[in-house]
């Protein structure tokens, strides 16, 4: 089991979007640009899988449950991925990565001072959590979670980690005329259920319990 307690310093939220007019503009155009020893960061080492890949997972209640277990967002910045303009310069498979950076209270002013005094990185902390409440009230998604060595500059902390949650296959709850989404509940056959299609709903809320981060049944 992974608690999340003292020893989880740093949790990343990563989301992954297909489509850029999906991203809230708060955050649309932070870019991620080099910056000096970054206190909170991790990279490389092993990581341990400890939520399995689970779909239509909701985040309403995620962000309450980080709040409660004592963790402020520090940064963000969104990235493309493959495209003509992507890091990797694929045109045929670009995308799009939001992430979001949480640090315990007490590690807070310390994260902050080691990022880029860039105004695109060191972020306004309430119109970005604006943005990260929009993300979670306007989608499900499939979400993993990791659990990774706490990096500073360079060399892995003794007793430290930190937690990678990416999020993944996005499925709205509203469509682009702004009315919910619907869909025909199935039997174990595939034959719809019903009079009519119903709003879609998510299968799993994403939660902290038992300082555990788990999906639980909705």
């Amino acid at each position: 089991m992974v608690l999340i307690d003292s020893t989880a310093r740093l949790i990343a939220l990563q989301f992954r979007f297909a489509n850029e007019d999906a991203i809230p503009l708060a955050v649309r155009n932070l870019s991620r640009k080099a910056s000096g020893r970054k206190v909170t960061s991790s990279a490389g080492g092993e990581g341990i899988m400890f939520v399995q890949p689970t779909k239509n997972c909701s985040l309403v209640k995620f962000l309450d449950d980080l709040t409660t277990a004592g963790y402020e967002m520090v940064y963000a910045f969104t990235e493309e991925r493959g495209g003509s303009n992507g890091i990797y310069h694929d045109p045929n498979r670009g995308y799009y990565i939001v992430r979001f950076a949480f640090v315990r209270s007490e590690y807070v002013e310390q994260s902050m001072a080691s990022e880029s005094e860039d105004d695109q990185i060191v972020m306004d902390h309430d119109l970005r959590m604006l943005a990260l409440e929009e993300i979670c009230k306007n989608a499900m998604w499939r979400v993993r979670a990791y659990s990774n060595p706490l990096f500073k500059d360079g060399k892995a902390v003794p007793g430290e980690r930190a937690m990678s949650i990416n999020f993944e296959e996005r499925a709205p709850f509203f469509g682009a005329d702004g009315k919910p989404v619907m869909v025909w509940q199935r039997d174990e056959w595939k034959n719809k259920v019903g009079d009519a299609a119903l709003p879609v709903k998510p299968a799993y809320h994403l939660r902290i319990e038992e300082n555990t981060i788990r999906p639980v049944a909705a």
